[in-house]
């Protein structure tokens, strides 16, 4: 059986001009007042759409920022997991994302994510010995440390 739209959190988004990221999310994170209702009906998610490609993009970890462990799951002593979608330029920027699922939502996985992800780097897919824009999964954990 195939996602609904109610699957999806709508925590998606495209770098904009001034550099501010607003997720919609509520203080401290979570759904808060998140339209829910975009409907995919007869159109293929652009992160299920597949461009060939040789070589995958290689996250430059050494620049890139990490996401900071939301306080009120520190607090709690709560680990989880963001699923993202990147939108990774022929450049090797993020373009766009799509955040798919939050394990658990509504601590503020989402958002320390969303804060991040435009900022990140890549080396950019290549195909025929082009560069080429495609989506990559990629699954942030957040670990409790003793």
């Amino acid at each position: 059986m195939g996602k609904r739209s109610e699957d999806y959190p709508p925590l998606t988004g495209n770098l904009p001009e001034d550099g501010t990221i607003d997720t919609g999310a509520i203080d401290g994170g979570g759904f808060g007042n998140i339209d829910t209702s975009v409907d995919f009906a007869g159109t293929v998610p652009p992160w299920q759409k597949f461009v060939p490609h040789e070589f995958e993009p290689v996250a430059l970890t050494d620049i890139n920022p990490q996401p900071e462990y939301p306080e009120m799951a520190q607090r709690a002593g709560v680990g989880g997991t963001v699923n993202v979608w990147l939108h990774i330029s022929d450049k090797g920027d993020v373009i766009g994302w799509q955040i798919v699922n939050v394990r658990p939502a509504g601590l503020g996985f989402e958002d320390a994510v969303a804060r991040v992800v435009p900022k990140w780097k890549f080396t950019p897919a290549i195909q025929q010995n082009n560069p080429v824009a495609v989506w990559v999964h990629v699954p942030i954990k957040f670990r409790v440390s003793n």
